[in-house]
């Protein structure tokens, strides 16, 4: 059985290197819309795959993070220089701000806050089927389990968290998964 959330947030972002000088040149925003979709082989005790409620204080946290913020490639300096002048939200990130790379992190943050969530109505074996990332009304990019070279996934999943704190999952997935070393990725 699968289920989705829906998750929205403004953002805006450079997209350096791709094909459209438009997009490569300029910053730009986009009503962002990130579709989170979840499985399970067996519903909890209320018949569901688990309540969206258990999914507010740490994945609607996640995406409150990118709020009104401009996302940053750190190899980006021209933006860099300028996004702390402009904007007191500023998520820096570690690679190019595409809609491809923003759903394999969201896949793969979410599939670590679920692994530390604690469940208590007989939810079992709950995970991240894909995340959709629409950058508008007609394109998204998705992530699902294939995209996540193996063998790192396994390693990535068994992070152990003190507390599930979107933020550090962040941290964690992207120190990971694009050996960043920044510990100040996310500026709030």
């Amino acid at each position: 059985m699968k289920i989705r959330k829906q998750y929205k947030f403004e953002a805006s972002h450079r997209v350096m290197n791709c094909a459209s000088t438009r997009c490569s040149q300029n910053i730009h925003g986009h009503s962002f819309i990130v579709e989170v979709i979840l499985e399970s082989g067996t519903l909890d005790n209320g018949d569901m795959v688990m309540d969206f409620g258990l999914l507010k204080p740490t994945v609607g946290t996640l995406f409150d993070w990118f709020d009104h913020s401009i996302m940053v490639w750190s190899h980006d300096d021209d933006v860099m220089a300028l996004a702390n002048t402009i904007n007191e939200r500023v998520v820096y990130m570690p690679f190019n701000t595409t809609a491809e790379n923003l759903s394999k992190m969201f896949f793969m943050c979410i599939s670590n806050i679920l692994s530390q969530t604690e469940f208590k109505n007989g939810e079992t074996d709950v995970t991240v089927h894909a995340v959709r990332v629409h950058e508008t009304a007609t394109g998204y990019a998705e992530c699902n389990d294939s995209d996540i070279p193996v063998g790192h996934w396994k390693k990535v999943g068994q992070l152990a968290f003190s507390h599930v704190d979107p933020k550090d999952a962040i941290l964690r997935v992207i120190n990971q998964e694009w050996r960043f070393d920044n510990p100040e990725v996310i500026n709030d």
